[in-house]
């Protein structure tokens, strides 16, 4: 049941009431049964506020489906949208996890095959390498594979080819990076975990673990990026390391309104055809 507040100022608990009644049909309740027993309201203080609502163009009615959530919830939510400045967001996460780790951590964007650097924050463990405003080939860090997860694998090679003919690489394989095949069957292991490793491909001596940051459609918009040198990251850290970047990435993309568990059902944004990339190797 979700919980509707009933203290405030005076002539908010309608609010309170039209909030409830929009959550309990956001999480699926289409009918006025099923709302009024989300919310705790009678069935005729449901139907008021369901009218209401309805008025507002917030919710409407569709054939056979029920009540869903309508164009002007829509339009509210671009404009929030909009008005989150990613950098702002992450930042409180970003420091937190720099805290906790004693490690840098970044937080990047892809343009065309590169990855731009939007923030950073220092770590105890390690000197910083790419700075605010540094690009990196997408393919070759582990930024810019956190940030093409969700890409089919013509795009994977379209941008591991882009990245051996960086001028950072000149078409030279890094310390660390395989060939073509072994670079494909790392990238299906890593969509398959929503983690990405940086071994060495970018910077000899150093370690980048990474994971993507989706915005409320489910989109990856950014990569959070944890950087350590190489002497620091034994196996059983690595895996700790991985689960705080995972954990920061998922607390910025609730910021942005991604919530995995509440979207029908969808426990994860990778699909089921990139977990059969895995299976069928």
């Amino acid at each position: 049941m979700t919980e509707m507040k009933t203290d405030g100022p005076l002539g908010t608990q309608t609010l309170f009431r039209a909030l409830a009644v929009i959550e309990a049909i956001a999480k699926g309740a289409g009918n006025l049964q099923t709302i009024s027993a989300a919310t705790g309201c009678t069935r005729s203080t449901t139907h008021r506020v369901v009218s209401a609502l309805i008025h507002a163009k917030c919710i409407q009615q569709c054939p056979r489906q029920g009540y869903v959530l309508g164009s002007k919830l829509i339009e509210f939510g671009l404009w929030a949208r909009g008005q989150m400045p990613l950098t702002a967001l992450a930042r409180p996460h970003l420091e937190a996890l720099a805290v906790r780790m004693r490690h840098a951590v970044q937080l990047g964007i892809a343009e065309e095959s590169e990855v731009l650097i939007l923030d950073e924050i220092a770590g105890r463990r390690g000197p910083m390498h790419a700075r605010i405003g540094s690009r990196m080939p997408l393919a070759l860090t582990g930024l810019g594979k956190a940030l093409m997860l969700d890409m089919a694998e013509d795009q994977w090679r379209r941008h591991y080819d882009a990245g051996m003919a960086h001028p950072t690489c000149r078409g030279t394989a890094p310390s660390g990076l395989a060939h073509w095949q072994g670079y494909l069957e790392r990238m299906r292991l890593h969509a398959a975990r929503a983690c990405t490793f940086d071994l060495e491909e970018n910077e000899i001596g150093t370690r980048c673990i990474s994971a993507p940051v989706r915005e409320a459609c489910g989109r990856i918009v950014a990569a959070v990026g944890l950087v350590s040198v190489v002497r620091v990251v034994g196996e059983e850290r690595k895996r700790l390391l991985c689960r705080e970047v995972v954990a920061t990435a998922a607390a910025i993309s609730a910021d942005l309104g991604w919530i995995a568990h509440k979207m029908n059902g969808v426990s994860s944004p990778i699909s089921d055809k990139v977990r059969r990339r895995v299976q069928v190797r």
